[in-house]
């Protein structure tokens, strides 16, 4: 039982003990109203945990998902890197065979 109820179950006992039976109905009344107003504010606070909890967990993969961003940035950037690195030593090796046919020509021509 709720601390509420407890703290007004003297006053509820001495109520229902009076002769007069309306304002046992009422206390009656505002007892139960004030449990179910308990019941609300409990269920109510479950929810208010549960939408917090939920926040944390997306909170939680939206921070991984930046970290892997993140960390991908600069991989991305020296991939870049080496493929601009690679066409350079790709346009050297068609020069050199370029010339190397241009000197067999030569060659074969004496």
């Amino acid at each position: 039982m709720n601390r509420c109820a407890i703290g007004l179950l003297p006053c509820v006992r001495s109520l229902r003990a009076s002769p007069d039976p309306g304002r046992a109905q009422a206390l009656d009344r505002a007892v139960k109203e004030q449990m179910g107003a308990d019941e609300e504010a409990r269920a109510s606070q479950a929810r208010i945990d549960q939408l917090d909890d939920q926040t944390q967990k997306m909170l939680g993969d939206y921070r991984r998902a930046r970290r892997c961003r993140e960390l991908r940035r600069p991989t991305r950037s020296s991939s870049t890197a080496q493929v601009a690195s690679q066409n350079d030593e790709l346009a050297r090796h068609r020069a050199a065979a370029r010339r190397g046919r241009h000197d067999l020509a030569r060659g074969c021509c004496r």
